[in-house]
């Protein structure tokens, strides 16, 4: 039975963000159906206008999310006890908006919608736009880390490496966003169009990590 070295080999590459993603929220509410859908339709349009005021094409902006339900409050009866009662339809919808990292136009876009009438919750994020290749990237160093660990443990106990006799390794997610994140209600939304947001230093680099286990025999 052959003798063998198992070691597993970690690789971490560290890519900076060349994308910002930009997801807004919005919300109408109104008694009657048709009214809430016009209401919904107008924060559409406010904020493809935006958009469009910032320089980026309209047709980065996507819709991701789209959900019409009827709403309710609650209210106390005759007796005091609360109850629900309808008040209407709520119609939201969630957009998606990525363009190549550029602090002027996130500060452009930002006060653009904070100066409209959509005010919708608003949050950004930073990430690669080869998510791939960054992927690749550590998982070479992985197996770069796991054969410079095998030649010096074998060279250490009087040995030398031989074949490669197996990979182990589960694919598994890799978060390729970066730390730095941006989030704003849409109470906050009106204040960014009067005092002005500034990015004032570059989003954290994305860090990846992969690892996988590597099995030679050694003689």
């Amino acid at each position: 039975m052959p003798r063998t070295i198992t070691v597993r080999g970690t690789g971490k590459i560290s890519a900076k963000p060349d994308l910002i993603s930009v997801s807004m929220t919005v919300e109408a509410k109104d008694p009657d159906y048709a009214a809430a859908m016009v209401k919904a339709d107008l924060d559409a349009e406010a904020i493809s206008n935006a958009v469009r005021d910032a320089g980026i094409e309209r047709d980065a902006l996507r819709m991701a999310d789209f959900n019409v339900r009827a709403d309710y409050e609650s209210v106390h009866d005759e007796r005091g006890n609360w109850k629900n009662v309808f008040a209407g339809y709520a119609v939201t919808r969630t957009y998606q908006l990525r363009f190549p990292l550029d602090a002027a136009v996130l500060s452009a876009l930002l006060g653009n919608i904070g100066a409209s009438e959509a005010s919708p919750q608003l949050s950004v994020s930073f990430i690669l736009s080869d998510p791939e290749k960054a992927k690749k990237d550590a998982l070479e160093a992985a197996v770069r880390d796991a054969r410079e660990k095998a030649e010096l443990l074998a060279h250490a106990s009087g040995c030398t490496l031989g074949a490669l006799l197996s990979i182990e390794y589960s694919v598994a997610h890799r978060d390729t966003v970066s730390a730095t994140t941006f989030c704003a209600d849409n109470g906050a939304m009106p204040m960014m169009a009067k005092a002005a947001f500034r990015m004032e230093s570059a989003p954290q680099d994305v860090e990846i990590m992969d690892n996988a286990v590597f099995t030679w025999e050694i003689a």
